[in-house]
C-alpha cells in the first residue's frame, strides 16, 4: 500500500498521490454505507482501481531476477507486521465489545484465512505479488495471463459471487476476492513496465465516460431487477475500463489537483486502510439508532448515517495517524513506514 514517488521510475506521474488519496477516502466512505445504490457503484470500482494503481507502481526491477524469498521478505515490515497488529486489535474489539469471537483451533485458522472485514486485502495482495513473481520470472505469457484473469473476474461477478462455499474444499483456501482483482493488478504492472503498450492513450474522453455510464447501469439494474445477474461481469469491466483509462489519461498525468491533505492520505494509505474502520465499528449502531429516532424519509437515513460516520472516522483516525507517525517505531510497526 505504501507507494510513492520514485525518481528512478520510467516516468513521473504527478497526479498519482492525489488519486491514491481520493481512493483511500472513498474506501472509508463506502464502508459507512449499507445496501444503497451508491454502495454498489463504489464497491464496483474502488478496489479494482486501487489494486490497478498498486500494480502500476511496482517496478519490474524489484521483481525480475530477484529470488522469491528476497522479493516477499522485503514486505514483512511494510505490510505483514502492520497487518498482524491491526488484525489482533480488531480481534480484541470484536471479542470485548461485540463478543463475536469463539476461541478454538478452527477460529484461529479462520483468523488468517478470512481476516476481519476489510483486512482481507493485505494477504490478498501478498498472494497477487507471489503470482506476479512467478509470471515474471518463469516468463509466462502476459497476454495469456491477462485473458485468463479477466475471464475469472467476469465469471466471478456473473456467476460465482453469491455461491456459498462454507461447506466445500474451496472454503479452506481462503478469501477468493484476490483472484477476482488479480486481473487489475497484473494489468497495472504490465502497462507501467511495458512502455510500448500504450493503447489506452488512444481512448478518447467520451469513450471513457460512456464506459463509466454503462458500468453504472449494473448497480441500477441489479437493484431494480432489470438486468440479469449473469451480465454483471460485463458491466463491472465496462465501469473499470472507463475509470482506469480516465485516470491514466487525465488524472495521473496532472499535478494540478495535488494538495497536502491527499498527499498525506496517499503516504499513510496503509495506516488509514487498516484503522479507519475502528470508529465506524464502534459508532455504527449508536448513530443508526440516533438517526432512526428522527422523523425523516427512510431512503435518506443510510446516507445521513454514512455522512456522520465518515466525518467521525476522518476526524479521529487521520489526526491520530498524523500524530503517531511522528514516532519512528510506531510508524514502522503500525503503518509500515519510517
Amino acid at each position: 500500500m505504501q507507494m510513492g514517488k520514485n525518481s528512478d521510475s520510467p516516468a513521473y506521474f504527478p497526479g498519482i498521490d492525489w488519486l491514491k488519496g481520493m481512493l483511500i477516502l472513498g474506501v472509508i466512505f463506502v464502508h459507512t454505507l449499507s445496501g444503497s445504490m451508491l454502495e454498489h457503484i463504489l464497491y464496483a470500482f474502488l478496489m479494482p482501481v486501487f489494486i490497478f494503481i498498486t500494480g502500476f507502481l511496482l517496478k519490474e526491477k524489484y521483481v525480475k531476477g530477484v529470488p522469491f524469498t528476497t522479493f516477499m521478505t522485503r514486505y514483512n515490515r511494510r505490510l505483514v507486521i502492520p497487518w498482524l497488529i491491526a488484525s489482533i486489535i480488531y480481534l480484541g474489539i470484536n471479542s470485548v465489545v461485540r463478543n463475536q469471537v469463539v476461541w478454538s483451533a478452527t477460529s484461529a485458522i479462520e483468523f488468517f484465512l478470512y481476516p476481519f472485514y476489510h483486512l482481507w486485502f493485505i494477504p490478498g495482495l501478498l498472494i497477487m505479488m507471489a503470482l506476479l513473481w512467478l509470471i515474471v520470472n518463469r516468463r509466462i505469457n502476459f497476454i495469456l495471463v491477462l485473458i485468463v484473469s479477466l475471464l475469472l473476474s467476469v465469471a466471478w461477478f456473473s456467476y460465482l459471487k453469491h455461491q456459498q462455499l462454507d461447506h466445500t474444499v474451496l472454503y479452506w483456501i481462503g478469501d477468493k476476492r484476490f483472484y477476482i482483482y488479480f486481473f487489475f493488478y497484473v494489468m497495472g504492472f504490465y502497462l507501467r513496465n511495458h512502455p510500448t503498450v500504450d493503447f489506452y492513450k488512444r481512448v478518447p474522453l467520451w469513450l471513457s465516460l460512456l464506459a463509466i455510464v454503462i458500468g453504472c447501469l449494473r448497480s441500477v439494474g441489479l437493484i431494480h431487477k432489470l438486468i440479469p445477474s449473469s451480465t454483471s461481469g460485463f458491466f463491472f469491466i465496462s465501469l473499470n475500463f472507463g475509470i482506469i483509462t480516465l485516470c491514466l489519461n487525465r488524472v495521473i498525468q496532472s499535478g494540478k489537483l495535488n494538495n497536502r491533505f491527499t498527499d498525506f492520505c496517499s503516504q499513510q494509505s496503509l495506516g488509514i486502510y487498516l484503522y479507519h474502520y475502528i470508529p465506524i465499528l464502534l459508532l455504527h449502531d449508536p448513530v443508526t439508532t440516533f438517526i432512526a429516532s428522527y422523523n425523516m424519509p427512510a431512503s435518506l437515513q443510510p446516507y445521513l448515517v454514512a455522512a456522520i460516520l465518515f466525518s467521525m472516522a476522518c476526524l479521529t483516525v487521520l489526526p491520530s495517524i498524523a500524530w503517531l507517525a511522528k514516532f519512528k517505531k510506531i510508524n514502522q510497526l503500525f503503518f509500515g513506514l519510517g
